[in-house]
C-alpha cells in the first residue's frame, strides 16, 4: 500500500462518487480522511499531520485557503473541487416569481490545485 496517497478532505459534505473517482484518476489509489466544521489553517494542517495526509482537499473560506498555501504553514498540495451548473431538463415552481423556471443541479467538474500569487503595485501620487 505504499503507492496509496492519503488525502485529508476538509468540508461539510461527503465526497461524491464522481469526486472520489476523479481523485483516483489524478493520484492513483487514495485513502480519504474526512473532517468538517470550522477551523483555522493551522488546525487543518495539524489534522493532516495526525492522519499523515499527502494532499489537502478543502472547501474553506478564502482567508483560510490563502493561509493553507503559505509554505511557512503547509508544504502539501492544496486542492479544491470545481462544479458546473447543469440543466436537469425539468421545471420547478419559484414561489417568489410565481413562474415555473428551469431546474439546475451542480455536477463535479474536476479538481484544481490552489496556489496564491501576491502582487504588489506602486502608484505614483
Amino acid at each position: 500500500m505504499s503507492n496509496v496517497r492519503k488525502i485529508l478532505w476538509f468540508g461539510n459534505d461527503d465526497l461524491t462518487t464522481e469526486q472520489m473517482d476523479d481523485l483516483n484518476r489524478i493520484y492513483g489509489p487514495v485513502i480519504v480522511s474526512h473532517f468538517s466544521g470550522s477551523a483555522t489553517a493551522q488546525e487543518i494542517v495539524d489534522l493532516a499531520d495526525t492522519v499523515k495526509a499527502d494532499v489537502l482537499a478543502v472547501l474553506v473560506p478564502t482567508a483560510v485557503l490563502i493561509d493553507l498555501t503559505n509554505d511557512a504553514i503547509n508544504k502539501r498540495p492544496v486542492i479544491r473541487a470545481t462544479s458546473k451548473r447543469v440543466s436537469t431538463g425539468r421545471k420547478k415552481f419559484n414561489p417568489v416569481t410565481g413562474v415555473n423556471e428551469d431546474e439546475y443541479s451542480f455536477k463535479h467538474a474536476g479538481w484544481e490545485q490552489v496556489k496564491v500569487k501576491i502582487t504588489c503595485e506602486t502608484i505614483p501620487l
